[in-house]
């Protein structure tokens, strides 16, 4: 009924506890996809060992060539008609699908489920983020990007497999979560928030989110932002979008100072956003100048 993908490189260190929080979900009905990205280290090995263990685990391998690629190879094999991601160094809770399977059963509209992170597990900084029940069938651009209901990252949902059908990861980037909730946001219709479930995200030296600031993060970050603001601009959404052109100033601004990195904003962001759309922003005073610099100056 579901299939879980786990890309996974180099991750012999977390991969078994992260395989039996699979195993040992009370929900049985599933299958797990498990694709190796040419691991230089034991972790193919762990997988197959599972493999041999359980009918319901396939493992794929391949040469090195990403998490976003890794994904989409995954994404071919599911045969299910719902799909979940989850990262090899982290661990879901027993109950995650069996209580949100549920909720998905019955109500086959939903689209997309998201259920509570443990976020920084097991560190000084842990905390639960875990909104409110909630349907989200309108606004989903403010539910994602003003209310913060939906989250930015992919392996916290539940999906219905078909909407895999014509999106795919982009590879080579550094932030195709991110581009993925983007893509997914323009054909969903119906999400839900659940409070059930538990995904347990352990924050590591070297994840994306923790790992120092390289040009490509910056410059993956300025092209997921741009991505993000050119949808704002055609839906005329003038409020987030004001928020996004600070962000792409901003990033811009990094690009230069510390890679010596020339990136363009489009002009045409800023066309139907007019002074006192900039001025009654309920954003701080100098984003204010900022905005109103990139839209009079030459």
């Amino acid at each position: 009924m579901i299939t879980v993908i786990i890309p996974i490189y180099n991750a012999e260190l977390y991969l078994e506890n992260c395989l039996l929080s699979i195993v040992n979900q009370i929900y049985k009905d599933w299958q797990l996809i498990l694709v190796d990205d040419g691991s230089t280290d034991s972790s193919l090995e762990i997988c197959k060992k599972y493999e041999k263990l359980d009918s319901r685990i396939i493992v794929f391998s391949q040469e090195n060539r990403g998490q976003a690629a890794a994904r989409n190879y995954g994404l071919q094999q599911v045969k299910t008609p719902y799909v979940t991601f989850v990262d090899a160094d982290d661990e879901i809770a027993e109950d995650t699908l069996s209580s949100n399977m549920q909720t998905l059963l019955n109500d086959q509209m939903i689209d997309v489920l998201q259920y509570p992170v443990f976020m920084n597990y097991a560190t000084e900084q842990q905390y639960i983020r875990k909104p409110k029940t909630t349907l989200i069938q309108t606004d989903f651009y403010k539910a994602w990007l003003d209310s913060k209901q939906i989250s930015w990252v992919i392996w916290d949902k539940i999906y219905k497999t078909s909407l895999f059908e014509n999106v795919t990861f982009k590879e080579g980037i550094v932030y195709e979560d991110n581009l993925m909730i983007l893509n997914l946001i323009e054909i969903v219709k119906k999400v839900c928030i659940s409070e059930e479930g538990l995904y347990y995200y352990y924050t590591r030296g070297n994840s994306t989110m923790t790992s120092a600031n390289t040009r490509k993060k910056e410059e993956d970050s300025f092209y997921v932002t741009t991505e993000i603001t050119r949808l704002l601009f055609v839906k005329k959404n003038k409020d987030i979008l004001i928020e996004f052109l600070v962000r792409l100033i901003n990033i811009r601004k990094s690009l230069k100072h510390n890679y010596s990195s020339s990136v363009t904003i489009d002009k045409n962001f800023l066309s139907i956003v007019s002074k006192k759309d900039i001025i009654l922003a309920k954003i701080d005073m100098k984003s204010k100048f900022k905005l109103l610099i990139e839209k009079y100056a030459n």
